[in-house]
């Protein structure tokens, strides 16, 4: 009976901890955890966009976005897949990142 209450009551810990931590954090402290987050060197996703015209028509857009980072700056392609008018036509990003000179 006494190990089922301190199973009780670690569980209890746990599950209350965390929650506890994240009310006490202001939506400044999280803004700033989330900018400071390493992102990596480099990156590679798939996404759909979706435009919708005021009368409610929808185009579909498909893509694979690209990322890589070096030092001295940042290169992001964007990369149309679908649909076949516009699959291969590319959006090119280079930013100089704020530590180079």
């Amino acid at each position: 009976m006494m190990y089922r209450s301190l199973f009780v009551v670690l569980a209890l810990m746990l599950v209350s901890g965390p929650a506890t931590a994240i009310q006490k954090m202001t939506a400044e402290q999280l803004a700033q955890q989330v900018y400071d987050r390493d992102i990596g060197n480099d990156m590679k996703s798939q996404g759909t966009m979706q435009l919708i015209s005021k009368k409610g028509h929808v185009r579909t857009r498909e893509f694979i976005s690209m990322r890589k980072e070096s030092d001295e700056q940042r290169k992001l392609l964007i990369r149309f897949t679908s649909p076949k008018d516009i699959d291969g036509t590319g959006f090119l990003t280079l930013e100089k990142n704020n530590s180079s000179k």
